[in-house]
């Protein structure tokens, strides 16, 4: 119970809005450790990532690539796509790789 907190926790300073969505601790640290990246859920509506200097399309791939593994997480499509639109909006920090190394392990 206290590492599921400090992964909710942990994550939550990368993509808050997610604790609100899934609800359940294990849910919520399977949902961290395959999503990683909220980034990797979405790309930019002008089709360009704005650190990365293009790539929507392999974003957008990548989008949809992850949205049929997060359905058999969360068991519901509506709650994925919810996952998926939060992801979109979400006020989070980026998340360095040495911390999400630290998330997902």
């Amino acid at each position: 119970n206290t590492f599921a907190m400090r992964v909710r926790e942990w994550y939550s300073w990368h993509f808050p809005e997610l604790k609100d969505v899934v609800k359940d601790n294990y849910m919520f640290a399977r949902c961290a450790a395959f999503i990683q990246d909220k980034k990797s859920l979405f790309s930019s509506p002008t089709g360009e990532d704005s650190e990365e200097g293009g790539g929507g399309d392999e974003a957008a791939a990548k989008g949809e690539d992850k949205l049929p593994g997060l359905i058999e997480i969360v068991g519901d499509p509506d709650t994925a796509n919810a996952v998926v639109a939060a992801a979109r909006t979400s006020m989070g920090m980026d998340c360095s790789a040495v911390d999400m190394v630290n998330i997902v392990n």
